[in-house]
């Protein structure tokens, strides 16, 4: 898959285009970089709802857009900002101007780029169904082992009400949340909140026969769960999760929609609404904030320098000064022009990083990381067995033979695990996939930090390796089953821990076959 195919995949997940993680980086030397780098301009922001709403057909071919006065006005942005952002639409060919008549959406044609857009939002959907349909086995056996009443029972509502084609997709949304809420999972409810925003963008058109399959194993699950049968409810998810992967959720150029779907006059200029991106300076100080954090610098540490604060963040010096100046403003850090910025008052780790916050409460949060983990890295073992490109593989390769060296620094270690599941997940060419990594970034190197740290001994490093081996070799043979089954085997060890670790058995440890 191409870098541009790619990132445009992943422009129309995040709703803005810039990424979070390197994707070329992972087997490289250096220290992998997670930290989120500068969000993307306003104009940036608004060309890809744009490009959003013309992907799942809400603004078809030959659809006039309303001026840039009236888009400026009710998005709250300048005319320069807009014409920013359609100048760019247009230069890639998803718009163009005609004289007297305004500005349209690009005819799609075979190889045109509304062609490549809508293609590429029809495989995002694709593999966003068949994750969450991989998650929804986890979800399910937390939800009536652990689960509350009030959130099942409107997910009972939710299966047995009838719904129109035009709200297909938006009641899978909130399906998939109420399940999430049923879990009383902090974790998966955060990632939900993630994913669902795709579902609910999206437009669907289940044949006759599918909608008929779909809507009798809804009732199955629904009374499945009325009756707390876990292994009907089970069967009946299997069935209705199979029903979903045939529906055409936007599967080409010309899907079937309801006359209610498309958007025009105040209904258009509603859904061209965005979110501002948050001040820089702001988020340079959380961030900060949590690096100070995670390195446990003690009251009189000393900070990396600017330059290297600027380079690990990806923004100016400029922007470092103004952020180091608000923590010293805070009493968080002093400065010395001769001895450089240290540390005054170490902040707690709960610097503006909801997620992270969520993960420190509680090991049991950790526990469902750890459940959760399991199921995505299978997934995406089988697929980088069937998608790894020759410079995915040749990665592998590499970070493996780092590896098999004696390594002292643990640190090293943990970095080199971490970036071995990154290029997994990255070898699979799903959009999908690297959009839950940036999603989770946060709490999956709080997860390998602690698990690698407080819970795996040394002593089995040679075990970790073995399985590590294992896993590359069967993507290399191009063997999705054992794939799957080794990453399966290398996963469960670490849920094991975490059972051994609160005296209990891991929540998910039926639900794997």
């Amino acid at each position: 898959m191409s870098d541009a195919a790619l990132d445009l995949k992943l422009c129309l997940l995040r709703g803005e285009t810039p990424s979070p993680l390197d994707l070329n980086s992972f087997a490289g030397a250096d220290r992998i970089r997670l930290r989120t780098q500068t969000k993307s301009a306003v104009s940036d922001r608004l060309a890809v709802r744009l490009l959003t709403l013309m992907a799942s057909g809400r603004l078809p071919p030959g659809a006039r857009l309303p001026p840039e006065r009236q888009i400026a006005e009710t998005v709250s942005v300048s005319r320069v900002c807009v014409r920013t952002a359609l100048e760019r639409l247009k230069s890639a060919g998803y718009l163009r101007s005609i004289q007297g008549s305004g500005t349209r959406v690009s005819e799609c044609y075979a190889g045109s780029s509304l062609d490549r857009l809508i293609a590429a939002n029809s495989t995002n959907l694709h593999d966003l169904m068949e994750i969450c349909g991989h998650l929804d086995s986890w979800a399910l056996v937390r939800a009536m082992r652990h689960g509350a009443s009030e959130p099942r029972d409107r997910l009972v509502a939710l299966l047995t009400q009838p719904v129109s084609s035009a709200h297909f997709a938006e009641r899978e949304a909130d399906v998939r949340f109420a399940l999430a809420e049923a879990t009383q999972s902090e974790v998966f409810l955060w990632l939900m909140r993630h994913l669902s925003r795709g579902l609910e963008r999206a437009q669907a058109s289940p044949a006759s026969e599918t909608e008929r399959a779909l809507q009798v194993a809804s009732h199955r699950l629904a009374r499945a769960l009325r009756h707390d049968d876990l292994p009907a409810a089970s069967v009946a998810l299997a069935e209705r999760s199979a029903a979903l992967l045939q529906c055409n959720f936007h599967g080409g150029s010309t899907p079937r929609r309801g006359v209610g779907d498309l958007l025009e006059g105040d209904a258009l200029l509603a859904a061209l609404t965005i979110t501002q991106p948050d001040q820089l300076r702001a988020r340079l100080v959380a961030e900060i904030g949590v690096l100070m954090s995670e390195a446990k610098l003690s009251d009189g540490a000393k900070l990396p320098s600017e330059r290297q604060l600027a380079d690990l963040f990806g923004v100016s010096r400029m922007s470092v000064r103004e952020a180091l100046g608000a923590l010293k403003e805070q009493g968080l850090v002093r400065a010395s022009a001769r001895t450089g910025t240290h540390v005054w008052q170490a902040p707690l780790g709960e610097s503006g990083q909801e997620l992270r916050c969520i993960v420190q409460r509680s090991e049991a949060n950790l526990m469902d990381v750890c459940a959760l983990r399991h199921y995505l890295e299978a997934w995406s073992s089988r697929r980088a067995a069937a998608c790894a490109s020759v410079d995915d593989l040749s990665d592998m390769r590499r970070i493996i033979g780092e590896m098999r060296r004696p390594i002292p620094a643990l640190r090293r270690k943990i970095d080199l695990d971490f970036r071995l599941h990154l290029t997994i997940t990255r070898a699979t060419g799903s959009a999908v996939a690297l959009y839950i990594t940036e999603v989770l970034r946060d709490v999956y190197s709080v997860y390998f930090d602690y698990t690698l740290t407080e819970l795996f001994s040394p002593q089995r490093d040679s075990l970790l390796l073995e399985q590590h081996v294992e896993i590359v070799d069967a993507i290399m043979a191009r063997d999705p089953d054992r794939a799957g089954r080794a990453m399966e085997a290398h996963c469960h060890i670490f849920r094991n821990l975490y059972g051994l670790l609160h005296d209990t058995e891991p929540p998910t440890a039926h639900a794997l076959h």
